[in-house]
């Protein structure tokens, strides 16, 4: 008698603890499920805020471009000025080429919108005046491309070295030798410009007027390189 009041006993408890493991799985599926629920839902919503802000993104720049002026103040920023900045802002930053243009920008801050355009309006007469067919070469060895975006990052890094180096450099490329080349960035001067600009007034840099960048000097084959500019190949090639 005992004994099978025991195993009814033990049967019940048996029972029991099923229930209550059962009821555990339960408990914890809907927690899981409802936490896949909700990591769905803000999935969604991430999603479409993206969608939204990227459509209001779009639709900004498509203001801007729009309603860009086109540009009517060409003078130019004072040369001398500009240049002890330069100096300046090279001493200052170590030689680093980023460094550089951090220190850059926190002048610009300083400037109105009108002296922002002529310090632009200088800085593409820099550029212009810095790209022949040696400096061209020289691109093409040291930041492996000749494309007039790349072509203008060196033009930059010259310009940031200071009036004398930048002279020098663009009438015999193996003055760049002289210096080193420290932590150069894709940006250039005028794109920090530009940044300012916009974040004084809202606005595009006002259109300047399309010229043609006329490349001077005698042009070379890519197979030439070696031989033309042996000394910058063999420092960068």
């Amino acid at each position: 008698m005992k004994k099978k009041i025991s195993n009814e006993i033990a049967e019940v408890t048996s029972n029991k603890k099923y229930k209550m493991s059962d009821f555990t799985y339960i408990i914890w599926a809907i927690i899981i499920c409802s936490g896949v629920y909700q990591f769905v839902k803000r999935q969604k919503e991430d999603k479409e805020a993206d969608e939204y802000y990227d459509q209001r993104r779009k639709s900004d720049l498509k203001k801007l471009l729009e309603n860009r002026k086109t540009r009517e103040n060409y003078q130019l920023f004072d040369k001398e000025k500009f240049w002890g900045l330069i100096e300046d802002l090279d001493q200052r930053s170590s030689g680093s080429y980023k460094n550089q243009l951090g220190l850059f920008k926190d002048y610009l801050i300083k400037l109105t919108p009108d002296q922002l355009i002529e310090l632009d309006n200088l800085f593409n007469q820099l550029i212009r005046d810095g790209i022949n067919w040696d400096v061209v070469g020289a691109s093409f060895i040291i930041l492996k491309s000749s494309n007039i975006e790349t072509v203008a990052i060196l033009v930059s890094w010259l310009i940031s070295k200071g009036e004398v180096f930048y002279n020098n450099s663009i009438l015999d490329v193996n003055f760049i030798l002289k210096k080193e080349i420290i932590e150069l960035t894709e940006l250039i001067h005028s794109d920090i410009i530009a940044e300012v600009y916009y974040d004084k007034t809202n606005e595009l840099l006002p259109l300047t007027t399309e010229e043609e960048i006329k490349i001077d000097g005698a042009k070379w084959k890519e197979s030439e390189l070696p031989s033309r500019f042996s000394n910058l190949w063999n420092a960068y090639a």
